[in-house]
């Protein structure tokens, strides 16, 4: 995932600054039991993917990890608690985290590529070969 398009990610509320309308907790029309705005989703998928590249997995995994129990369908937090989690060698619980994502277009390439990088890392080298072929193949096919 890019620092843009992390950043990028659920700004688009729809509401104008002075709006009070209560929003989804994606950011993302209006819902009356709202637990984030957009900004607010946006600003933790912002500070956790920048401890992860910062040497700061620790950090990064609990704020993905808080960003999903708040908006558990959120598949960019999932894939970052998923990153974070291999980061640290929880190859198990990164496996985990990625079979729960779903909605269209999942198992998508990232999902794919993560899997491979989690099923290496725990030794599972054929599972890991397969799952890089997937990777490949939904890089080939237009979306």
């Amino acid at each position: 995932m890019s620092a843009a398009a992390v950043a990028t990610s659920g700004n688009d509320t729809g509401a104008g600054a002075g709006d009070a309308a209560p929003r989804d907790p994606r950011g993302h029309g209006a819902g009356t039991d709202a637990v984030l705005s957009g900004d607010e989703r946006t600003v933790m998928l912002l500070l956790a993917y920048v401890h992860l590249h910062n040497s700061a997995a620790h950090k990064a995994e609990t704020l993905y990890a808080a960003l999903r129990a708040l908006v558990p369908d959120d598949p960019e937090a999932s894939k970052g608690l998923a990153c974070a989690q291999l980061a640290l060698g929880k190859a198990r619980a990164a496996l985990g985290v990625l079979d729960s994502i779903t909605g269209p277009g999942e198992p998508g390439a990232v999902v794919q590529l993560l899997r491979a990088r989690a099923l290496a890392q725990s030794g599972q080298q054929e599972d890991a070969r397969v799952a890089m072929r997937a990777f490949c193949t939904s890089r080939a096919t237009p979306p």
